[in-house]
């Protein structure tokens, strides 16, 4: 085969492998059909691998939820029993550990409800579709926001 031949060949074994529908051809002792074998055998195993990593990240996901399902009772319970303590005439300390269970409780909330935008996002659940915009009104919301929440705090 002409070295063009061999070129166009190659062309047409990449084409159908970007296609998902590469097939080897020929079995002789030839550079291009070594070629095709590799490719063959590159595929197969690039396949499999992604096969393995979207089997991997469903079970990341499956944990992911369970972990959070599993912990938003608790949790639940924890903040609740946080705030019946909070409101019993308690001394000082007491107030201030009561106090800071429920801030705990809060922060394994956040963290767990992170976890789960994470592998939503990840799982293609929840998809960012950035948007042009002025980024000094978006500073203004968020600020005034977190003045509401500090102001809450006091």
């Amino acid at each position: 085969m002409s070295a063009r031949k061999d070129l166009e060949k190659l062309d047409a074994m990449l084409d159908d492998a970007l296609a998902g529908v590469f097939n080897v051809q020929s079995y002789d002792e030839t550079l291009l059909s070594k070629v095709e074998s590799k490719m063959a055998r590159f595929l197969d195993t690039s396949r499999l691998r992604r096969e393995q990593i979207e089997s991997e990240q469903g079970r990341i996901h499956s944990l992911i939820s369970d972990i959070s399902h599993q912990t938003k009772t608790p949790l639940a319970n924890i903040a609740l029993y946080a705030q019946l303590l909070a409101e019993q005439d308690l001394s000082g300390e007491k107030a201030s550990l009561a106090e800071q269970i429920g801030l705990s409780a809060e922060k394994l909330s956040f963290l767990i409800g992170s976890l789960v935008k994470i592998s939503r996002l990840e799982s293609g659940i929840i998809k960012v579709e950035p948007k042009s915009g002025n980024v000094y009104d978006l500073m203004a919301v968020a600020a005034a926001e977190c003045e509401s929440l500090a102001a809450a705090k006091i």
